[in-house]
């Protein structure tokens, strides 16, 4: 009589090396990271909508005075608490922007919006993209072509010394440059700008893993006999 060998031993080895590895795959052995980490935000300006609305916003370039902390970012929208009464369309219309300081007014044109239907009673969002620069100070802008003084303000509570500034400008256009405002008030806006905050933060989160589909643990397999 024959004895046994062990004609499979090595293709036995290999099979059960290669289903070793996809248990710990599947029990989750290998970890993985997140393929994205999602960048952080912050506001420039006043998020309340507490106050009193404006009067005459139309066709002026109403302009107020915030300062960025210590970061930078770009500013990916501008938000506006616009007070009813809202006029009839056409004369719906809102439009924002961001200007530079010099010596405390408005002075450089840095981007300006397309123009959007205003709601009354509510944050009026409008995408603008700006680059802000760390301490430093910017005027955020409104503009309406309202049929009359009374609607489509914005609402005003109190602020710093003229913080508030207003320079005629029919609706539609941004002037390049504000050599003079018409006026300016103690005021602050119900307007702040949505930005990102430049530089991600590396990613901190630790490591997930494969979740475990409870696939038991294999095992060892011996030499398959071949009765001969």
């Amino acid at each position: 009589m024959k004895t046994k060998i062990n004609k499979y031993s090595k293709f036995s080895k290999l099979l059960f090396l290669i289903l070793l590895a996809a248990s710990f795959v599947w029990a989750g052995i290998i970890p993985t990271h997140p393929s994205s980490v999602n960048a952080a935000t912050n506001t420039l300006g006043n998020t309340s909508s507490a106050g009193t609305p404006d009067t005459g916003d139309r066709n002026n370039v109403n302009a107020f005075k915030f300062t960025m902390p210590n970061e930078a970012g770009t500013i990916s929208s501008i938000s506006v608490y616009v007070a009813s009464p809202i006029s009839a369309a056409p004369n719906n219309q809102i439009q924002v922007g961001v200007y530079s300081d010099v010596s405390g007014r408005p002075r450089t044109l840095i981007a300006s919006s397309s123009s959007a239907t205003a709601t009354g009673n509510s944050w009026n969002t409008v995408p603008i993209t700006a680059s802000v620069v760390a301490n430093t100070t910017y005027w955020l802008a409104y503009n309406t072509n309202a049929s009359v003084d009374t609607n489509n303000n914005l609402v005003l509570s109190p602020g710093g010394t003229c913080q508030y500034s207003w320079t005629t400008q029919t609706f539609g256009a941004w002037p390049a440059t504000i050599n003079a405002v018409t006026g300016c008030g103690n005021s602050t806006g119900s307007i702040y700008a949505t930005y990102t905050i430049s530089g991600t933060p590396p990613d901190t989160t630790p490591p997930t893993l494969i979740p475990s589909y409870g696939i038991p643990p294999l095992l060892p397999m011996g030499p398959i006999p071949l009765q001969l």
